[in-house]
């Protein structure tokens, strides 16, 4: 293959593809693509490609391929796969499967954007819902706004996060362990540092499995961004176990410290189970 452009429909918008080169085989087996050098608009890639039916899945076709970036390349020709995929550059290595769902497979992929950068390694099936399975995020650092599109929301508050996390299974029971650090700007620009290990339920009956959760220091000024403004703005810690769902009851152990700068430390034990009924009644016990 010497010359080649097109418009890969994999999801609603098309990988565009405005060079290829390498060695093509075609058979019962489908197109392959061996030693491949591939030209999307701004991004120059290097690997091998194929499209044939699939081993599982009943035989569907597929695309699949096993990429890398020869020079950083440009996120805005992945726009594709999100349109909330931002400007910026990335770098580094990619598997993946494209047929009744989109299975990718990230090494070493380094993601650079204005002020932020991130480090990806591990695997992601967006299919009905999105899957993760080993994904470590590692932020050096990342700016907060960065994050809004994606929460679709705004956030209370500027400044950066940086540290790592490593994520697997769904996003309603997601199983997240890692270690990260929360810089915001301005006058509560004292850090937090949150250690953290355990699985996050979301949906009608939210929870947790086996959270163990160590805020170390913790900047009170930030609770007051969430309507906790009577608790006076100090350094401090806080450590949650807790497990269960909120239906069944989440039980739950806990231990904060307060440490004013002009006065001594308090602190506070606490432990039970806080649950919620059907009609939506709390009560703690």
């Amino acid at each position: 293959l010497a010359r080649f452009r097109t418009g890969v429909y994999v999801l609603e918008e098309p990988l565009r593809v405005t060079g290829a080169q390498g060695r093509v085989r075609f058979g019962a087996a489908g197109l392959s693509v061996e030693e491949g050098f591939y030209t999307l608009p701004d991004t120059r890639l290097q690997g091998d490609l194929d499209l044939g039916p699939q081993a599982t899945e009943g035989g569907a076709w597929a695309l699949s391929g096993d990429l890398t970036t020869e020079d950083p390349g440009a996120l805005a020709d992945f726009r594709w796969i999100d349109p909330r995929v931002p400007d910026g550059t990335l770098e580094g290595g990619v598997s993946f499967t494209a047929g009744g769902a989109l299975d990718v497979d990230l090494r070493s992929l380094v993601v650079s954007l204005e002020a932020s950068t991130l480090g990806l390694d591990g695997r992601i099936r967006m299919d009905d819902a999105v899957l993760l399975d080993g994904l470590e995020v590692q932020a050096s650092p990342l700016v907060l706004s960065r994050l809004e599109p994606w929460l679709d929301r705004d956030l209370p508050l500027d400044g950066f996060v940086s540290g790592r996390a490593t994520l697997s299974g769904p996003l309603t029971s997601l199983r997240a362990e890692g270690r990260l650090t929360l810089a915001p700007s301005g006058y509560l620009g004292r850090p937090t540092t949150a250690a953290f290990d355990g699985t996050l339920h979301s949906g009608s009956n939210p929870g947790a499995s086996g959270l163990d959760l160590r805020i170390d220091p913790l900047n009170y000024g930030l609770l007051a961004l969430m309507g906790m403004d009577t608790i006076p703005p100090a350094r401090g810690s806080l450590e949650i176990r807790a497990d269960g769902r909120v239906r069944g009851g989440v039980r739950f152990t806990a231990r904060a410290s307060h440490r004013p700068d002009d006065a001594g430390e308090s602190s506070i034990d606490a432990r039970g189970t806080i649950r919620q009924s059907a009609a939506g009644v709390w009560t703690a016990d």
